[in-house]
């Protein structure tokens, strides 16, 4: 038996039609198609596994509700496509019949093969996906789920990741327990944050821009402000010339008092509790406004982690960096700009439409929500500030019952430059906080 696993080796010399190519799309492997592929395997993995794979998947695919079936893909292949075959999303029932609405969607190329039209992508036979994916996890070193459903995606339109998935949890090299995971209860509900209030919990963290630590944005700016707004996953960016108090309240203060609610939670991985006390306090004191306000700790490390790291990945991509480097304003339009805008497969939306869909009296079910949230709360986690009546709180879970009205009110100096002191929060993580750190709890001097 071959081994199918390495990259330059899926079947034997003379397993090999002389007319299949390999198809090598940087450096990933995608393994050609037909009615004799068979999967090859090395002789360690399971083959019972492997046919169970099979039928399993076929049988999960059938309950996707938008996914391809064989008899519709041979429809539209034989041009005999029948409108109640099609299944067709609910916004497009009353508009367009359902045998127009993929009469747009796919098409023919050259070869006659089936192709999404907007993107030229390949329509694979639904028969042959999960071979496809298989061999494809083989032939790669055992891919992982995300890469290979990356690079499949560039090929491909209709293997959705949630499929990838499942298909290599029947690969016994990389699931040695034999144990398959239930993920049907996932599909069409990937946003974990759904039940959250557009505005209702934000991210506030602080990164370097670019891998080389040293170079700032416009020779001024050497540290990016995320805002993150975890519901829709929208996302705002502020430059700083350094990742003081002062200038963080400074570009925070701005961001809050322009908001139509003022958010229940902040959260950060890189700020310190300590020092998001500091700014808070900073931007009460100086807008002299009655805010309720809370701090949340870290809420979903994956989430805030991810937030940071695909801002700098934004950034860093080698036809963003120079623009970024001369001009803030190319850094806006390249990462937020541009992310709020495209289609978010965890959310299933996009953020720039979730951040301002709208819910019957959106401001009084948030006020709501926070006012059952403080009449939970322990005495000693709520902190007056001020003489406005603006209030900081804490979850009962989190520290802020160390702290004090007298250490909280007399701690900032407003004309304070100090400079933050972090620590890392995971030693192997640094590239996650580019410059910012955590320190341990204490009181707010």
């Amino acid at each position: 038996m071959s081994k199918a696993r390495q990259k330059d080796a899926l079947f034997d010399d003379d397993a090999l039609d002389d007319n299949e190519q390999l198809i090598d799309i940087d450096d990933f492997f995608c393994p050609p198609i037909g009615d004799d592929d068979e999967i090859y395997y090395d002789s360690y993995i399971d083959s019972d596994m492997l046919k169970r794979g099979e039928k399993e998947t076929m049988e999960f695919r059938n309950t996707l509700k938008k996914h391809i079936t064989s008899d519709l893909y041979y429809a539209m292949r034989d041009e005999s496509l029948l409108e109640d075959d099609a299944p067709i999303p609910a916004s497009l029932k009353i508009k367009t019949s359902k045998k127009m609405y993929l009469q747009i969607r796919y098409s023919k190329n050259s070869d006659g093969d089936l192709i999404e039209t907007k993107t030229n992508k390949l329509l694979c036979e639904p028969k042959y996906i999960y071979k496809l994916t298989m061999k494809a996890h083989f032939m790669n070193n055992h891919m992982r789920s995300n890469k290979l459903y990356r690079n499949l995606s560039m090929k491909y339109c209709n293997i959705p990741n949630l499929l990838v998935v499942l298909v290599l949890q029947y690969c016994s090299h990389c699931n040695t327990t034999g144990k398959i995971r239930d993920i049907r209860s996932n599909y069409g509900q990937r946003n974990q944050y759904i039940d959250y209030l557009p505005l209702e919990r934000l991210q506030i963290d602080i990164t370097k821009p670019f891998n080389d630590s040293d170079i700032k944005i416009a020779n001024k700016y050497s540290h990016i402000l995320l805002i993150r707004d975890y519901h829709s996953r929208y996302s705002w960016i502020f430059p700083l010339k350094s990742p003081n108090i002062k200038n963080i309240s400074t570009e925070l203060g701005k961001f809050l008092v322009t908001l139509p609610r003022t958010p229940i939670f902040l959260h950060s991985i890189g700020i310190p509790e300590s020092q998001l006390i500091k700014i808070l306090t900073k931007i009460l004191l100086e807008y002299k406004i009655k805010i309720r306000i809370g701090i949340g700790g870290i809420k979903g490390r994956m989430f805030l982690r991810k937030g940071i790291s695909r801002l700098v990945y934004l950034l860093n991509l080698k036809e963003n960096k120079e623009k970024c480097k001369s001009d803030w304003y190319q850094c806006i339009r390249n990462t937020t700009f541009k992310e709020n805008r495209r289609f978010d497969r965890n959310t299933g939306s996009f953020a720039n439409f979730l951040i301002g869909k709208q819910k019957a009296e959106l401001n009084k079910v948030f006020e709501n929500k926070r006012d059952a949230l403080l009449s939970d709360l322990l005495e000693e986690n709520v902190l007056k500030i001020g003489e406005c009546g603006s209030i900081i709180y804490f979850d009962n879970n989190n520290s802020g019952k160390e702290l004090d009205e007298k250490d909280v009110n007399g701690g900032v100096n407003e004309n304070s430059e100090e400079e933050s002191d972090y620590e890392n929060d995971d030693d192997d993580d640094e590239s996650f906080y580019t410059g910012v750190k955590k320190r341990k709890k204490a009181r707010v001097n």
